[in-house]
């Protein structure tokens, strides 16, 4: 039997799955993802009459890969932003990109080099100074397949893929500058996509990535997260495993 079938019969568990990304779709902006990941919890316990939600119910955070962002950060930011929520009792998440400049150099010209454009756009959804920054810097003749995700889903994987694929591509030569943005705008993108800065979660969390992950940042990334953490005095497990990807700890 699978283990969320178990789950379900065991105990009653109540799935909330917060739009972490706003109305302005802002991919990889981790303080926002924490803001709407921890309203979202809020919101959860103000409408308990109708979810038959108790007040103390115990909260566990969990997301994988982009899912990250909402987890980490929420658990970061909970203390300041939302101290009453203490029903938070744990986090688990898996395959955390802790940097988003690492991941954009380690991605770029790669078989994921796609999200590089997706990460791109969120973060200009968010920041008007480099949303201008980038619009005047792109290259006419990339000027349609950039912003063609505001448009449309993403292509589909395993079949004929319309748009054409972004993999292996350089997403840098979209742009008059190359990667120049990442280092004009470094503080800003510190701040909003380095974790571990703004201090540890008062719950225990429990952290897994594979050691040959093809997306994120080479494990050194990861390592430092979990020292920057326990540094600040979290209580946090860490797993590593002999793989690309594990979606399930």
């Amino acid at each position: 039997m699978p283990i969320s079938n178990y789950l379900a019969i065991v105990i009653t568990l109540i799935l909330n799955i917060p739009d972490y990304e706003g109305w302005n779709a802002a991919f990889t902006v981790g303080p926002q993802t924490a803001y709407h990941t921890l309203d979202s919890i809020r919101a959860a316990f103000n409408f308990k009459d109708k979810v038959s939600l108790q007040p103390n119910a115990r909260t566990v955070l969990y997301g994988f890969s982009s899912g990250v962002y909402a987890t980490e950060w929420a658990s970061e930011m909970q203390p300041r932003y939302a101290p009453e929520l203490t029903q938070i009792v744990g986090a688990a998440m898996g395959g955390p990109p802790p940097n988003i400049t690492n991941t954009y150099i380690y991605c770029n010209g790669g078989e994921w080099a796609e999200l590089n454009m997706w990460a791109v756009l969120g973060i200009m959804n968010a920041v008007p100074e480099i949303q201008k920054y980038i619009d005047e810097d792109l290259l006419d003749e990339h000027r349609e397949e950039f912003y063609g995700p505001m448009r449309r889903c993403s292509r589909h994987f395993g079949v004929e893929e319309v748009p054409p694929s972004l993999a292996f591509r350089n997403i840098s030569s979209f742009f008059k500058h190359g990667d120049h943005f990442l280092y004009k705008f470094r503080e800003t993108l510190d701040n909003i996509g380095v974790m571990g800065r703004t201090g540890a979660p008062k719950f225990p969390m429990y952290i897994y990535q594979g050691t040959k992950d093809e997306i994120v940042d080479p494990i050194g990334v990861t390592n430092q997260l979990v020292r920057d953490l326990c540094e600040k005095g979290g209580n946090v497990r860490y797993v590593q495993y002999l793989a690309q990807t594990i979606w399930i700890p």
